[in-house]
């Protein structure tokens, strides 16, 4: 109910639903509002998997016929449904309505199925991640986590010019699990708001203690990945500003990816975003370009650095000619508006030898090198075998 004008239409739409209710609900059912937009209905004794989805097809029929107006606005509604048994599901209403509620966590708008009945292993589930949620917790007050850093190299001189920084979870039982085991949890439980703050502390630091330790590693710069809700937390910028000050990095050093789908969803104007991390002296790439929006007009709009083509075309070359296609043209349309090209997710030699042959600037992949803990990237940077293996590879 996004955008509605204030709390009267609010109002206004509660009653319009309740109304369309009780017109399409048989009289003996019991309906309640539940919450500040649920409502709870009690199907009655003869309820079966097989009559209540009928019923509740019929329902959202009778919802999507209907003309919900506030003022004089038309406004569309999606409902969605979790069904809970007695006595299976729950012997009372407290149980029955929680089970309805956990089924309702579990309905997929996206597939197309607004309705799921509630199974046990749906508590299961659920318990596992009240479990994880309370080892991330733990994992942030602890200092659980580390970071890797994967290379990225120049093409045209075989250097190592940057890093990306990737998390890592050191879990006390389960040992290092990367970023698939816990950063969705992280971004649904809010949890990935103060663990993106501490990967923006570490990182920034990490390039200060290697510039430290080797004036060589002065040309390094280090990339980090940030969320949406990241974007979204009054504290992004000035955890930023303050990491960078205390760092006391060049303009440049780091590099912030950020999605097309972030960038072009982003809650506040993004000219003001791109134009406040300028300002800090932030590099900023679009990463898993491609995959997204692919609204080529925001790259001309926005003060962008780079462009990362993802993986994912980069997987299907040189055999599938239309990744080879979409992947010589987005270089040649970076090139024509300034921005240096990053191809992520480089595995074989004839990937590289076409991704060299098409102009592209950097690259990262496993070919070039897997993520590694932090002491590993001083001597990865200064080692001339590096440049040699690279020229190796492309010939």
């Amino acid at each position: 109910m996004g955008g509605l004008p204030g709390l009267a239409g609010v109002n206004a739409l509660l009653k319009q639903t309740t109304y369309c209710l009780r017109r399409n609900v048989m009289d003996s059912a019991l309906i309640g509002r539940l919450g500040e937009s649920g409502f709870v209905m009690g199907y009655g004794d003869d309820a079966t998997l097989s009559n209540v989805s009928v019923f509740i097809d019929k329902l959202q029929k009778a919802f999507a016929r209907e003309n919900f107006v506030i003022g004089k606005e038309k406004v569309s509604l999606e409902f969605s449904f979790g069904v809970s048994f007695y006595p299976c599901d729950g012997t009372n209403s407290q149980e029955l309505i929680q089970r309805c509620g956990i089924a309702l966590g579990y309905v997929e708008p996206r597939s197309g199925t607004r309705l799921r009945f509630y199974q046990h292993t749906m508590n299961e589930s659920l318990l596992k991640r009240y479990r994880r949620t309370t080892d991330l917790v733990h994992a942030i007050e602890r200092s659980e986590f580390t970071l890797h850093y994967q290379p990225k190299v120049e093409l045209a001189t075989g250097r190592l010019i940057g890093v990306e920084a990737l998390i890592r979870w050191q879990h006390p039982t389960e040992g290092l699990l990367s970023p698939a085991a816990f950063v969705c949890l992280a971004e649904e439980s809010g949890l990935i708001v103060p663990i993106g703050e501490w990967v923006i502390r570490r990182a920034i630091n990490q390039l200060h203690d290697w510039r430290a330790a080797d004036p060589r590693a002065l040309g390094l710069t280090v990339a980090i990945n940030v969320s949406g809700l990241q974007l979204a937390s009054d504290n992004f910028l000035p955890t930023l500003a303050s990491a960078l000050a205390d760092a006391n990095l060049p303009e440049g050093a780091l590099e912030v990816e950020l999605t097309e789908s972030q960038l072009m969803t982003y809650s506040q104007e993004p000219e003001r975003l791109i134009h406040s991390l300028k300002a800090l002296g932030v590099a900023i790439a679009i990463d898993d370009f491609g995959t997204g929006y692919s609204s080529l007009s925001y790259l001309k709009r926005f003060d962008l650095d780079a462009l990362k083509i993802d993986k994912s075309f980069v997987e299907g070359m040189p055999d599938n000619p239309d990744d080879v296609a979409i992947v010589q043209a987005t270089i040649s349309m970076a090139h024509s508006l300034g921005l240096i090209v990053i191809a992520e997710g480089v595995e074989s030699r004839r990937q590289l030898a076409l991704i060299h042959a098409m102009g592209c600037d950097q690259v990262q992949g496993y070919l070039i090198g897997r993520p590694v803990p932090p002491e590993h990237i001083l001597a990865m940077s200064f080692d001339d075998g590096m440049q040699h293996s690279l020229s190796k590879m492309l010939l």
